[in-house]
């Protein structure tokens, strides 16, 4: 289960781990990684068409996108998913913010960890310099994965959101990529 880069040909199979993973949120009413239940199909032309052209965006332009994929032991269908999202802004280009999603039944088998750290490899040698990321706060196995992997906590936005009866802090993480990079503030 080797995290792969993933091209335009791989979009319906991605798209297919997207709606598995939505089902899941919705048939359990909870936020499993994301605040968003009941997302439109990733199938949609319109959300298609956004995202591979974020995929053939080169790194020096705001919202590039890069995701890998990891399909089961069988070679199947795709179970999890690493997405490396660039800036809105050109002066924030050397950030991208991560997005991962793991399906229910293959948690805890590393997966995860390898998306990262291919990720994270990729950011390196693209010339990237932090990694942000955002994790519920009640998601104590991913809060644990992303400190394991060097990412620190920056801050905290309680109540960030509600889904029904429920209250979700949101933690900001993030990783420095070059441990020789010095920040100066001057203010």
């Amino acid at each position: 289960m080797t995290p792969k880069l993933l091209e335009p040909a791989d979009y319906d199979v991605l798209a297919e781990h997207f709606k598995r993973q939505n089902a899941e949120a919705d048939h359990l009413g909870l936020p499993l990684f994301s605040p968003f239940t009941g997302l439109p199909d990733a199938l949609e032309p319109d959300r298609r068409a956004r995202r591979l052209s974020q995929w053939a965006r080169p790194l020096t332009e705001p919202i590039w996108q890069r995701t890998w994929g990891v399909r089961g032991a069988d070679g199947g269908p795709i179970v999890a998913h690493l997405d490396l999202t660039g800036p809105e802004f050109k002066v924030e280009l050397h950030r991208a913010k991560v997005s991962l999603g793991v399906e229910p039944a293959y948690h805890r088998q590393g997966i995860g960890e390898r998306l990262l750290r291919e990720a994270i490899a990729f950011a390196r040698r693209a010339g990237l310099a932090w990694l942000d990321l955002w994790v519920f706060a009640h998601s104590a196995p991913a809060w644990a994965l992303y400190h394991k992997i060097g990412f620190i906590e920056v801050g905290r936005l309680s109540d960030q959101f509600r889904i029904g009866q429920m209250s979700i802090e949101d933690v900001a993480m993030v990783l420095q990529l070059d441990p020789d990079l010095i920040v100066v503030c001057n203010w």
